[in-house]
């Protein structure tokens, strides 16, 4: 790892971060010594996906009754429009 980029950040009152280094302990280790105090061992879109496949292991769990359909929904999303409609 240069010196430039930790010197360009410190001028510029910044921290220096990287970002998609994963299951790499070593060189995450080594970076953290060299100054990088942002470090983000996967990569956003992977956060974004493992937490909506999470979601989607949960829907075999609802519980679906036939009688109540959605008790409430409406209710509460007609007042949030309304709500919102005033402003």
């Amino acid at each position: 790892m240069s010196s430039f980029g930790r010197r360009a950040a410190k001028e510029h009152g910044k921290s220096m971060g990287v970002s998609g280094v994963w299951e790499e302990l070593e060189f995450q280790t080594c970076l953290l010594k060299v100054g990088v105090r942002y470090l983000i061992g996967g990569s956003d879109t992977g956060y974004v996906l493992s937490a909506g496949w999470a979601d989607v292991r949960r829907l075999p769990e609802l519980k679906l009754s036939s009688h109540n359909g959605c008790a409430g929904t409406s209710t509460r999303r007609d007042n949030a429009v309304s709500l919102c409609s005033r402003r």
